[in-house]
Order: structure tokens, then sequence, then C-alpha cells
């Protein structure tokens, strides 16, 4: 949806009833994700459906942690299917000087 060749907007709010954190992409390739962002155990958890042109759907969760003093974000992402993990892949942000 997002990368060095691609891009979109996004709207986030809080949701005061759910008490999470929720947002919504839209992709230039007419991708839409939907994300609910939320404290636990001291991290930040992230669930997500991406809807893709075709109307195909892929459901993912996810782990947000910075680390190193606020430093680093490591975020653990989980493709999932009927509940049950698929794949994985971790991206870790650096801030440099």
């Amino acid at each position: 949806n997002y990368g060095p060749r691609s891009g979109g907007r996004g709207f986030s709010h809080y949701d005061a009833v759910k008490q999470v954190i929720r947002s919504i992409n839209h992709g230039v390739g007419g991708v839409v994700t939907h994300h609910e962002i939320y404290p636990k155990n001291g991290h930040w958890n992230r669930t997500s459906k991406q809807i893709n042109p075709d109307g195909s759907v892929r459901e993912f969760t996810s782990t947000i942690k910075f680390l190193d003093n606020n430093r680093t974000i490591q975020i653990d992402i989980h493709l999932t299917k009927n509940g049950e993990k698929v794949s994985s892949q971790s991206n870790v942000w650096r801030r440099i000087k």
C-alpha cells in the first residue's frame, strides 16, 4: 500500500467508546486498510483489515514496540487467516543523526 513507488491518504481518530485509535488508509492502487490500535502489555497492538480492489481481504495483527529510549520502533506484523498466523515480518525503524 505504501512504499517507494506508491502513496496514499489516511485519516485517524480516537474512538472513545472502544478506547482505540481507528485509522483508515486509501492507497493509490485502490487498496483500503482499516486499523485499530490500542495499548497492551506495555506496547501498542494493531489489528488491520486490508481490502483489495478485487474485493479480496487480508487481515494482519501487529505489535509496535518503542525501544532504545524511543530511538527505535520495531513493528512485528503477522498475516493471519482464520485467526492463525500465516506469515510474519519485522520492520525496524531507527533514528539516526
